[in-house]
C-alpha cells in the first residue's frame, strides 16, 4: 500500500516541518547560550593563563636581580697573558692595576749528597755536633727580600743616594725580588759613583766618588724601602735586620 508524506496539513495547511524546527530552535537556544558562554570562558582562561605565565617570568627575572651579588660582578682581562693571567669574582674592586714581573719562575730540582746508609751509619760520626741554623736569610746565597726583616720582607719603592762628592741619584727598588737585584739596582744607577756589595753578613755600600762630604741614603715616598733595608741614613744592611 502506497504512503503519503507531506510537511503540510492535509486539513490545516500549515507548514509543520517549519514549526516543529522553529520550536525546536527555540527549545535549544538556552543551550546555545551556555555553550557560547563556556567559548567566552574558555577564551578567558587561555589569557589568563598566558598573562600567568608572563608574571612568573617577570618574578624570576625581579628575583634574579634582587640578591645582593647580582651587581656585585666583575670581568677581567691582562695586558699579556703570556706573563700574568688574571681572574675576578664577585667583591672585587673595579679598577686597573700594574704589575712589574722582575722574573719568571722555571722549574728547579734539589738533590741531597746522598748517605752511606739510611738507617746505621752515623750522620755525625765520633760524635760531632750537628748545627742548624735559618739560612733564608743568609747573604752567601741569594737572599729572597721577602725572608728580611724576620720574614716580614720590605716594602718596595724608590731610594735616593747621595755620594760625597754630591751626586745624587734615585734607584728603582719597585721590582726587586732578591737581595743580589739590590745590589744590581744600586750598582748600575747613574748620577753616583758607589759600590754594593756583599761583605760576610753585611751588605756594605762603599763611597768610589773620592769626594769629601757625606754618603747618604734616604727613602722616597712613604714606602720606606731604605729604612726596611737598614741602609737609610748609612751603608750598611745586616742581614739580621
Amino acid at each position: 500500500m502506497g504512503q503519503i508524506t507531506t510537511g503540510v496539513g492535509l486539513v490545516s495547511g500549515l507548514d509543520i516541518n517549519g514549526i516543529v524546527e522553529q520550536l525546536i530552535a527555540i527549545d535549544s537556544r538556552p543551550k546555545n547560550l551556555v555553550q557560547r558562554r563556556n567559548e567566552v570562558i574558555r577564551s578567558q582562561q587561555v589569557a589568563f593563563q598566558d598573562i600567568n605565565a608572563r608574571l612568573l617570568a617577570l618574578k624570576g627575572a625581579a628575583d634574579s636581580i634582587s640578591g645582593s651579588t647580582s651587581f656585585a660582578g666583575t670581568n677581567s682581562s691582562s695586558s699579556n697573558e703570556s706573563v700574568v693571567s688574571v681572574s675576578s669574582g664577585v667583591g672585587a674592586t673595579p679598577g686597573t692595576y700594574q704589575f712589574t714581573v722582575g722574573r719568571l719562575v722555571a722549574a728547579q730540582q734539589s738533590i741531597t749528597r746522598g748517605f752511606q746508609d739510611s738507617n746505621s751509619t752515623a750522620v755525625a760520626p765520633g760524635g760531632g755536633v750537628l748545627t742548624f741554623d735559618r739560612g733564608e736569610a743568609s747573604l752567601s746565597s741569594e737572599t729572597r727580600l721577602s725572608n728580611l726583616n724576620g720574614g716580614e720582607g720590605i716594602n718596595r719603592g724608590y731610594i735616593r743616594i747621595t755620594d760625597r762628592s754630591g751626586a745624587t741619584s734615585l734607584v728603582d727598588l719597585r721590582a726587586v725580588v732578591s737581595v743580589n737585584d739590590v745590589i744590581e739596582r744600586i750598582n748600575t744607577s747613574t748620577g753616583t759613583n758607589v759600590l754594593a756589595q756583599v761583605d760576610g753578613d753585611r751588605l756594605t755600600i762603599t763611597d768610589v766618588s773620592g769626594g769629601s762630604g757625606d754618603l747618604l741614603i734616604t727613602d722616597v715616598g712613604t714606602n720606606g724601602t731604605a729604612t726596611a733595608l737598614g741602609i737609610a741614613g748609612n751603608a750598611t744592611l745586616d742581614a739580621d735586620g
